[in-house]
């Protein structure tokens, strides 16, 4: 009989550390750029967001970004289109 593997703990951080620097104009084009791709992609199976601490290496906490937009397409979140 084999015994289950262990897996160490992942901890994945909320916060890079660094303080969000953004300008007014940045931060109109951010969400500007967020409200267009959502407009775009209304009524698709998709998730429109931005700005948010994104892990893209499952296990690896050092692989994220924090895109001001992206778009995560055939997603089946409850979340997406919400505007």
């Amino acid at each position: 009989m084999s015994s289950p593997s262990l897996v160490a703990e992942v901890h994945y951080p909320e916060s890079d550390g660094q303080p969000m620097a953004e300008s007014d104009c940045h931060r109109y084009w951010m969400t500007r750029i967020i409200d267009v791709l959502s407009h775009r992609y209304r009524g698709e199976p998709v998730y429109v967001s931005g700005n948010m601490l994104m892990y893209y290496v499952e296990g690896d906490p050092r692989r994220c970004v924090a895109p001001d937009a992206f778009v995560v397409k055939e997603t089946t979140t409850l979340w997406r289109n919400i505007y």
